[in-house]
């Protein structure tokens, strides 16, 4: 009986720990070239990297719930927006006309650069670095509640 017991526990334990391991490891990336909304597999709760690259005209968003990298680049017209719980690094490129928007609640890094016309705003609670750059004309806002490092550069 109690090796039956040892058995089992030791199968589960070995699935828990490929499961872990192959999270820890998962990389996810979108591409997308167009025009409209895209939300397609970019909601991600766990941990890996998740990327998105856009190019066009619209709505793009990613949120994501957990650890590791979150990456999103886009060249268009519209509306960019990334909201990110959990530790790691947060990345937001655009070059757009429109509104751009970074909300973390977490520990990590989290950078926005913005080049265009419109609004860019990041918003953060927690612990980490804060840095927002824009080039161009509109509304720029950082927020922030915590501790760590808070940059706004504006040219």
């Amino acid at each position: 009986m109690t090796f039956m017991i040892f058995k089992i526990a030791f199968v589960l334990g070995a699935g828990l720990a490929s499961y872990c391991v192959q999270a820890t490891l998962a990389h996810e990336e979108v591409s997308h070239h167009g025009w409209g909304h895209k939300d397609g597999n970019s909601k991600g709760h766990g941990w890996g990297h998740q990327e998105v690259k856009g190019h066009g005209w619209g709505h793009q968003e990613v949120k994501g719930h957990g650890w590791g990298h979150k990456e999103v680049k886009g060249h268009g017209w519209g509306h960019q927006e990334v909201k990110g719980h959990g530790w790691g690094q947060q990345e937001v490129k655009g070059h757009v006309w429109g509104h751009q928007d970074v909300k973390g609640h977490g520990w990590g890094h989290q950078d926005t650069k913005s080049q265009g016309w419109g609004h860019q705003a990041a918003k953060s609670h927690g612990w980490g670095h804060q840095e927002v750059k824009g080039h161009g004309w509109g509304h720029q806002d950082a927020k922030s509640q915590g501790w760590g490092h808070q940059a706004a550069k504006s040219q």
